[in-house]
C-alpha cells in the first residue's frame, strides 16, 4: 500500500518496546512467525524495494536492532537437552511451561526467522540454534511414512512420543517451510528441499482422498500409526498453495495440478456454506456422519 505515515508511525513506536518483559505467557513460534518475522520482512522490504516509503532511512535500523533484541530474550528457550526449543516461556521469570514435548509445527517453523537474522546480523547463533533443533525433524529417529512425521517429540532426547499427524493443525507450517527454507537459499538448504519432495510423494501416495459423495473433490486425510482418517480442516487449506510452490521451484507439473485439486477441495467447504466461510473441520467418512448431519 506504501503509506508513508502508517510505516514511520511504526517504525518510530517499534523502539519503545521491551522485548526483555512480558507478565504473559509466550509462544515461541507464535512470537517468532509474528513478531521476529515481522520486523525482519520490514527490515528488508523498507532498506529494499520499498526504500522509498520509510521518511527516515535510518531508522529503519531500529528493525533490526529490535529483532535481535527479541532474538536475544527468547533464546533460551533452546536451552534443553537437544537443543529442540520449549514451546512457552515466561520471560520475566526466565521459566518455562510445565511439559517436555514440542510439535513439529513449532519446532520446525522458526528456521527462516532466526537464519535471516543471523545473516542480516552477522551473528550464526541465532541460525545455529535453530538448524541444530531442526535436526531433529530433518534427520528423524522415526518415522510414519518417509517424510511424514508424527506431531509431538520430547525435547529431552528427541524423540517422537505419537505417531499422529498430517498437515494440519500442529504439523501443518513444518512442511510449508521445508521448501521455503529451499527457496530462501538453495545451495544451503537442499535438505530442506528433498524432505519436502518426499514428504510430499507420500502425501500424494497415501494422504490424497477423495469424497464418496462429492465425487471430484480431493481432500488431504489425517493418519494415526498408518491408519487413515477421512478428516481435515481449514489449516490444511494452505497444502494446495505449498505444492504449486513447491511445484513452480522445483519444475514439477504433478505438483502444481495435486495443488490445484486440493484448492478446489478446499474452496468447495468454504463455497458449501451460508456464509461462505469453510468450517473448522470436516470429515468425509461416511460411517462417521453426525446424527444431526445424516440425510
Amino acid at each position: 500500500m506504501e503509506l508513508s505515515n502508517i510505516v514511520d508511525e511504526i517504525v518510530d513506536w517499534i523502539p519503545s518496546i521491551n522485548y526483555n518483559s512480558s507478565d504473559q505467557q509466550l509462544s515461541v513460534f507464535e512470537t517468532t512467525i509474528r513478531y521476529l518475522g515481522g520486523m525482519i520482512s520490514g527490515y528488508d522490504l523498507l532498506t529494499g524495494p520499498l526504500a522509498h516509503v520509510a521518511s527516515n532511512a535510518s531508522a529503519v535500523q531500529v528493525l533490526l536492532a529490535q529483532s535481535v533484541n527479541l532474538a536475544d530474550a527468547l533464546k533460551y528457550t533452546f536451552d534443553t537437552p537437544t537443543g529442540i526449543p520449549h514451546h512457552s516461556l515466561f520471560l520475566d521469570s526466565h521459566s518455562y511451561k510445565e511439559g517436555f514435548d514440542n510439535s513439529i509445527a513449532s519446532v520446525g517453523t522458526v528456521q527462516i526467522e532466526w537464519q535471516r537474522l543471523s545473516d542480516l546480523s552477522g551473528n550464526p547463533e541465532y541460525g545455529n540454534l535453530v538448524q541444530k533443533s531442526a535436526s531433529y525433524l530433518l534427520n528423524p529417529e522415526s518415522e510414519v511414512w518417509p517424510g511424514l512425521l508424527g506431531v509431538k517429540l520430547d525435547f529431552r532426547d528427541g524423540h517422537f512420543t505419537d505417531l499422529a499427524g498430517g498437515w494440519g493443525a500442529s504439523s501443518d507450517s513444518f512442511y510449508e517451510y521445508l521448501i521455503k527454507m529451499y527457496v530462501y537459499d538453495s545451495s544451503r538448504y537442499k535438505i530442506y528441499r528433498d524432505r519436502w519432495i518426499l514428504a510430499a510423494d507420500l502425501t500424494m501416495k497415501h494422504l490424497a482422498s477423495q469424497s464418496p459423495t462429492k465425487p471430484g473433490l480431493t481432500f488431504l486425510a489425517s493418519f494415526r500409526n498408518q491408519t487413515i482418517h477421512r478428516w481435515s480442516g481449514h489449516l490444511n487449506c494452505f497444502a494446495g498453495g505449498n505444492f504449486i510452490l513447491g511445484g513452480q521451484v522445483l519444475d514439477r507439473q504433478d505438483y502444481i495440478d495435486f495443488g490445484l485439486k486440493l484448492v478446489d477441495g478446499c474452496h468447495a467447504t468454504y463455497n458449501s456454506t451460508l456464509t461462505g466461510l469453510g468450517p473448522e473441520g470436516f470429515g468425509w467418512d461416511p460411517n462417521h456422519v453426525p446424527e444431526n448431519q445424516q440425510g
